[in-house]
């Protein structure tokens, strides 16, 4: 996981609010973590997509993806995107989209 992505599974986890699960499309970087992506659930209530990515439409698809692939009531993209971006990803999924600057 990015340092954006682990960060905010330390503080959810450490909350004791949430039940947390963490997802990375590097297999490697899921190694010797609490759960795998065969154990990642198929429903949740929310989805944090930390991404350094500079293709807006690359970002716009990969959230969508994973919007179509856990089903969450709200995405919430933590990262730096160019103006539109939040809108793109309901076109393509039924759920909410928040956008969530990171700050430098």
């Amino acid at each position: 996981m990015g340092e954006a992505g682990r960060s905010l599974f330390e503080l959810l986890t450490e909350s004791g609010r949430f039940i947390v699960h963490r997802y990375d499309l590097d297999e490697a970087k899921m190694v010797g973590l609490d759960n795998t992506r065969k154990a990642s659930p198929r429903k949740v209530d929310a989805l944090h997509v930390c991404i350094l990515c500079a293709n807006q439409e690359m970002l716009v698809n990969t959230a969508a993806k994973y919007a179509g692939q856990f089903t969450p009531k709200l995405v919430i993209m933590n990262s730096t995107v160019v103006p539109g971006t939040t809108k793109e990803v309901p076109k393509r999924c039924e759920c909410l989209v928040a956008h969530l600057p990171r700050a430098k």
